[in-house]
C-alpha cells in the first residue's frame, strides 16, 4: 500500500534518511517492528529483576503448571531442547527454580519454583503488568480488543 509523501518523509526521518516506505506497507514487516520495540521495552524493565522475558515466561509457566517438564516448557514457547537447557539451568544457579525426579518415570525431571523465586516472579509480575498498562493505555481498550482479535487470527494461519 503506498504512503503519501508527508509519511514517506516522517518514515525516513526516523531511520536515520533510510527510505523504507516498501517495507512499512507490509503487515508482516510492521508486525516485526513493532514486536522488537516492545521486547525492547520489556528486556529494559525486567532488567529491575534480573530476568529476560523468555526466564519470566518459564517461571510463569512453571507457577501455573506444578511438575511441568522441560519439553512441556519449550513446546508452550516454541523453545527448542538445547537453547532450553541452558536456561533452566540459569533459573536453577538462580535458585528460582528446582528439579524433582518423577516418581512414575526417572528419566522426566518435574521443575517448581523455589520460595525465592515465586517472590521474585511476583515482582516481576508487577512489572509486567504496568508494562501491558503502559502498552493499553497508548492503544486504547477498542484497539486492544481489535489487536487481540486481530493477533488470534493470525495465529491460527
Amino acid at each position: 500500500m503506498p504512503m503519501d509523501a508527508e509519511t514517506q518523509a516522517a518514515v525516513q526521518d526516523d531511520a536515520g534518511s533510510v527510505e523504507q516506505s516498501r517495507l512499512q506497507g507490509l503487515l508482516g514487516y510492521q508486525l516485526t517492528r513493532a514486536q522488537l520495540q516492545l521486547h525492547r521495552r520489556l528486556v529494559e524493565r525486567l532488567q529491575a529483576v534480573s530476568l529476560r522475558p523468555v526466564e519470566y515466561s518459564i517461571l510463569v509457566l512453571i507457577d501455573s503448571n506444578h511438575g511441568i517438564n522441560q519439553r512441556q516448557i519449550g513446546d508452550a514457547l516454541g523453545i527448542s531442547p538445547p537453547n532450553l537447557v541452558g536456561v533452566i539451568t540459569r533459573l536453577i544457579k538462580r535458585r528460582l527454580v528446582r528439579r524433582a525426579r518423577s516418581r512414575q518415570d526417572r528419566r522426566v525431571q518435574h521443575l517448581h519454583l523455589t520460595a525465592e523465586g515465586a517472590r521474585l516472579l511476583v515482582e516481576a509480575e508487577g512489572i509486567v503488568t504496568e508494562f501491558e498498562q503502559g502498552i493499553l493505555a497508548a492503544i486504547g481498550d477498542v484497539g486492544h480488543d481489535q489487536l487481540e482479535r486481530a493477533l488470534r487470527r493470525i495465529q491460527q494461519l
